[in-house]
């Protein structure tokens, strides 16, 4: 009859006690992952964590203060563009006008022509071979002089005005 109480047989041989044993073992590694606050501990704990997850944040008033400084910046980045896009037009009309003006297009006619020539200018046609082409079918006529017909001859033709000038180009286009 030595097997009358099976659940008496321990197999590690240490004997009852050890049942015991793990039982509290296991309690006390529950308990470690446990533990238990009162109000103000958690109140202060909560403060603390909010602390730091706040830190470096802004209040609504910096906020505010900050989009007020953001849109102001990109009003003046705006404004500088466009600045920047009128300065680039007339440092291109001042260069389209020396281009023509060394192509022997008379001082008086170079508004003219670089308006011209700038209609026909595109993404495949930069302005200097617009300018060859108009240049090549419109030649610069120079000053065109004429007899002033009364008054004083000096020997010679004034410049006429720059309408009559004009006028003549385009009755001698073709």
């Amino acid at each position: 009859m030595e097997n009358e109480n099976p659940t008496n047989v321990n197999t590690n041989g240490e004997g009852e006690n050890s049942g015991a044993k793990n039982a509290t073992q296991q309690e006390q590694t529950v308990n470690l992952g446990l533990r238990t606050f009162t109000q103000e501990q958690l109140d202060a704990i909560i403060a603390r964590e909010r602390s730091k997850a706040t830190k470096g944040l802004f209040t609504q008033d910096q906020m505010q203060a900050k989009d007020a400084s953001i849109s102001s910046l990109t009003t003046e980045r705006d404004k500088a563009k466009s600045d920047l896009a009128e300065l680039q037009a007339k440092y291109d009309a001042l260069n389209h006008e020396k281009y023509l003006a060394g192509k022997g297009v008379p001082s008086d006619m170079l508004e003219f022509y670089a308006f011209k020539i700038g209609r026909l200018v595109d993404d495949k046609k930069s302005f200097e071979q617009a300018a060859e082409e108009y240049l090549k079918d419109n030649p610069p006529a120079g000053t065109v002089r004429m007899s002033t017909g009364g008054g004083v001859n000096n020997g010679g033709t004034q410049p006429q005005k720059p309408n009559d000038i004009m006028n003549a180009l385009i009755r001698s286009a073709k």
